[in-house]
């Protein structure tokens, strides 16, 4: 009687009325995209090599997936995964991979289930651990978890939590000696999904932010203007990269989702603008990135696509400035966050108080779209 008094728009004599929900990003839940077959979380240690397999057929298909080369460009991406791990937790900036699952996959009942909600206090967590190292001390240890909530695995049809095959279990794709190499460039939680093939976990896409500012153009300073020549790094932009779509995944909007995710995070960060890379001759990309807002503003230095394995195509720098809307969500989040933390609730006030997704970026000038 309650629920249908309520329904119809009544309320109970004398009750107060309930304060607005803060807002919520729509594909923020664990369940976001489920009715589209495939779920947003954000990735851990233990996807790294699947992603990084994901990376090697999407970036390289021409590669034997078999062979020498295709083999050190797992390692290789590997190795970039953890670095911009390890650089969050020294705290050099902020970092996080978003990925698409397929939700019904049988093999996930092993894989962690991170929902993207937890991003605020995950990616917090793990800046505010031990900064001193990049061992795998520094890393997240949450895999073994068996509890509720973001760091919950999910369990199979038996209630057990039985986790992925060791890496010896699994099949090694590639020359045999590369097994040692990425055994040794693998931090432990990774070598629990060594040679694991991203379709053998269900892995569907990928996107990649972070707050690094290493590959955006620095600001070039004025002696009329800023009283002083040279450049400096420019603030207020966060970077998106590696984004990658499976091929059986294409054509059904998960980049556009990872887009999104990613440019909220952003705006949680306190960033104002996106930027990325694209490679003019990716029409597919570059249609996607231009309906979404992007404006190219520069083109890359010739030896970068050396530099980066993909020579000799260069790409333009892209950014986007964030609507305004993200930014009043993002605020609205953090206050909150902070009214919980004055409350004294338990959830609430662990993530405001490992600093939440704010940021000491606004007033600081960025590229002009």
């Amino acid at each position: 009687m309650r629920r249908a008094a309520l329904a119809a728009g009544g309320a109970p004599a004398g009750a107060r009325a309930a304060p607005p929900p803060a807002p919520r990003r729509r594909c923020g839940a664990l369940g976001a995209g489920a009715s589209e077959g495939y779920l947003l979380r954000k990735a851990e240690a233990e996807d790294f090599w699947p992603l990084a397999d994901l990376h090697t057929e999407v970036f390289y298909p021409s590669l034997p997936p078999e062979g020498w080369k295709a083999g050190l460009t797992r390692i290789d991406r590997l190795l970039a995964l953890q670095m911009n791990r390890a650089l969050e937790n020294r705290k050099a900036g902020r970092a996080v991979c978003i990925m698409a699952v397929d939700p019904g996959f049988g093999g996930a009942e092993g894989m962690a289930s991170y929902p993207l909600d937890s991003l605020e206090s995950s990616s917090s967590s793990s800046s505010s651990s031990s900064s001193s190292s990049s061992s795998s001390s520094s890393f997240s240890s949450s895999f073994s978890s068996n509890g509720s909530g973001s760091s919950a695995r999910r369990v199979g049809a038996s209630g057990s939590n039985r986790g992925p095959p060791a890496a010896d279990a699994l099949p090694w794709r590639g020359p045999q000696p590369l097994l040692a190499v990425a055994r040794w460039a693998a931090q432990p939680e990774a070598q629990r999904a060594l040679g694991a093939a991203y379709a053998s976990r269900g892995v569907l896409a990928v996107a990649q932010l972070d707050s690094f500012g290493d590959v955006v153009p620095p600001k070039a300073l004025s002696a009329a203007r800023d009283g002083a020549i040279g450049w400096i790094r420019r603030e207020g932009i966060a970077y998106l990269s590696n984004v990658a779509v499976s091929p059986s995944a294409r054509r059904r909007g998960i980049a556009r989702r990872l887009m999104a995710e990613a440019e909220a995070t952003a705006a949680d960060w306190g960033f104002r603008c996106v930027s990325l890379h694209c490679d003019p001759k990716n029409s597919a990309a570059w249609e996607l990135y231009r309906r979404l807002g992007y404006r190219r503003v520069a083109l890359e230095a010739p030896w970068a696509p050396y530099l980066n394995g993909r020579a000799p195509n260069r790409c333009y720098l892209m950014i986007k400035r964030l609507p305004a809307s993200l930014a009043e969500a993002a605020a609205a989040r953090r206050e909150a966050r902070e009214a919980a933390a004055k409350r004294g609730d338990a959830g609430g006030g662990a993530a405001a108080g490992r600093g939440g997704r704010g940021g000491a970026r606004e007033g600081e000038e960025a590229f002009a779209p």
